[in-house]
């Protein structure tokens, strides 16, 4: 199933619950987390941090080119921030 999300570009999503007036998608986990490294909200809430961490394990990224170069599939390189590569360098640092 296509729709289309934040990033401007089709994503793929996935049907998870269906309604007579609901329908519930997900969109997949490489999306999921190039839309927590574009926010990359740090200080207080370290959720963004510990979700990109978790789903960079899930999906076996190794190093900061890599999550960069899944972020680029979404995203194009005017919408990705400094704080993006600041981020994903951070959080590929602490793995390591």
């Amino acid at each position: 199933m296509r729709g289309c999300l934040r990033s401007g570009r089709p994503i793929e999503t996935k049907e998870l619950l269906r309604f007579s007036h609901l329908r519930i998608v997900a969109p997949p986990p490489a999306y999921i987390l190039a839309m927590k490294c574009i926010a990359a909200r740090v200080g207080l809430d370290e959720h963004d941090k510990k979700d990109a961490l978790f789903l960079i394990r899930l999906l076996g990224l190794r190093g900061s080119a890599g999550v960069l170069e899944l972020v680029a599939q979404y995203y194009t390189a005017e919408r990705i921030p400094a704080k993006t590569r600041f981020f994903v360098q951070e959080i590929c640092d602490a793995r390591s």
